[in-house]
């Protein structure tokens, strides 16, 4: 080990010369900035460039600097900061009462004293007691005093009387022959925080409200207790199932980084990942059927009114969407990913919604570099189709208008400008389609409300096919998209 030396000007400790004292670096945790800049106030050393001093990771003070012998994190505690230095700093050394006076505190807090007087009291009797509380009270100050007393089908009169620094208290009771009493003192420290009290987020137990979930996960309680029914319990975690479970949706909903979850949940990184990644995959595996391809009698009899008159034999609209993500680590992924629409790596993936608005297939996801044609074409969904079904799609899909035809259905598209101009039939073509195909995109809007889809890191690609599908689970919870005529 190095020689380690104590920082404090005038002070000749190091490892080497020295027994039975200790070395503390400076406090350097986030939550500890406070505590830090109390000790660098304390030390009030100086740079060479007469700048304010700043410790370094090799910075030490030692034992012999903390009236108890070591820091301590307690902010009310006379060693959360160095107070006893050399005769330099001209600064007088906290007499030990301050020790006792802090022993005193915690003791207090830690347990109530309960004060029992037993004796019969009879009716209009005056009661003249002194509560004696031995080295608690050192000097004198004006306080409250709070005394929680529980009486029972009696009634009474409770008076108090204060003059010259006497307390006298009267009570005049009926209908009780003895009672004990047992006043609560209760601590008040003016200017300090009661960290016996503070209220702070701790999982599931914390949400107030309905609106609060929403918030926080993207969906309603109904639907959360859906999804707590695939949750596996799990022994050797921890926390519960609705924390788990609130813990992933939280990340899908709000997308923000795992070490900002490590600090609401009081977990570890990697512990909220393996978390996130094990409940996902439950989640996709448990909620298939939340995700299908429904009859095509369904799909007429769920028909909205817009589309009756022109497309009424419509059974699918498609469309891609693509999702940024970070740079890949190999040269070889990075050209599969890249996109040059989004400029950007991205993953892609096929939506499918029925006329009636609900999600009814979802691809895998594709490299951003993959076409919107080959997408729909390797997906599998045209396998689905039978004949004289109407599949609407965009302009970006004419490679697949020879698979549709070979199932004998009908790609429904946007017509293209032929010598620079559309024809009126044309225009009106294209309104109709345009008015109609819009649902997919609302659809989509609604899936990328899981902020996850922001920006997928990395370490998530493994399970991104997971994170999409569950995403359009959540959005076919939601209210319908289209919503039906009476």
């Amino acid at each position: 080990m190095s020689n380690q030396i104590c920082c404090v000007v005038g002070c000749t400790n190091t490892y080497k010369n020295t027994t039975n004292v200790s070395f503390f670096r400076f406090p350097g945790k986030p939550h500890e900035i406070l505590q830090k800049n109390k000790w660098i106030q304390a030390v009030k050393r100086k740079s060479s460039n007469n700048q304010p001093w700043k410790p370094n990771q090799n910075s030490r003070i030692c034992s012999e600097h903390f009236i108890d012998g070591k820091p301590s994190k307690h902010p009310n505690s006379p060693s959360f900061y160095p107070t006893i230095f050399p005769k330099i700093y001209k600064q007088n050394i906290p007499a030990q009462e301050s020790v006792s006076r802090f022993n005193r505190l915690q003791k207090r807090k830690s347990c109530n004293t309960i004060i029992s007087t037993n004796s019969r009291i009879s009716n209009n009797l005056t009661v003249s007691n002194e509560l004696v509380c031995p080295d608690v009270v050192k000097h004198t100050e004006d306080k409250s005093t709070q005394t929680s007393m529980n009486l029972i089908n009696n009634s009474f009169e409770f008076s108090c009387v204060f003059s010259n620094n006497n307390v006298n208290t009267q009570a005049n009771i009926v209908g009780l022959d003895s009672i004990y009493f047992k006043p609560k003192m209760v601590d008040k420290c003016e200017g300090s925080v009661n960290y016996d009290i503070l209220e702070y987020f701790s999982g599931f137990k914390s949400l107030k409200n309905e609106s609060h979930l929403i918030s926080l996960c993207g969906v309603n309680f109904e639907t959360f207790n859906i999804f707590l029914t695939y949750i596996d319990d799990q022994n050797y975690s921890k926390k519960s199932k609705e924390d788990r479970l609130l813990l992933s949706l939280v990340k899908l909903k709000l997308g923000i980084s795992f070490t900002s979850i490590s600090i609401f949940f009081n977990l570890h990184r990697s512990t909220c990942s393996r978390i996130f990644k094990n409940v996902l995959k439950m989640l996709a595996v448990a909620t298939k059927k939340f995700v299908f391809w429904p009859s095509k009698k369904s799909i007429v009899s769920t028909l909205p009114q817009s589309f009756k008159q022109h497309y009424p034999n419509c059974r699918v609209i498609i469309d891609c969407t693509e999702i940024k993500t970070e740079q890949p680590p190999h040269v070889d992924q990075r050209a599969f990913m890249y996109s040059h629409y989004k400029s950007a790596f991205t993953c892609k993936f096929l939506v499918g919604i029925a006329p009636c608005g609900m999600i009814i297939f979802v691809s895998k996801a594709y490299g951003g570099r993959a076409s919107d044609s080959f997408i729909t074409n390797d997906s599998g969904l045209l396998n689905l189709l039978e004949p004289g079904d109407q599949v609407m799609a965009d302009k970006g899909f004419p490679g697949i208008k020879t698979s549709v035809n070979e199932k004998n259905s009908i790609l429904v598209m946007p017509p293209f400008m032929h010598n620079g101009v559309f024809t009126e039939d044309e225009i009106i073509r294209t309104y109709n389609i345009a008015s109609v195909r819009i649902h997919v995109e609302r659809s989509i809007q609604r899936i990328k409300i899981y902020n996850i889809l922001q920006k997928i890191p990395i370490e998530l690609l493994e399970c991104i096919d997971n994170i999409i599908f569950v995403c359009c689970v959540m959005t076919n919870l939601q209210p319908p998209l289209i919503k039906p005529y009476p």
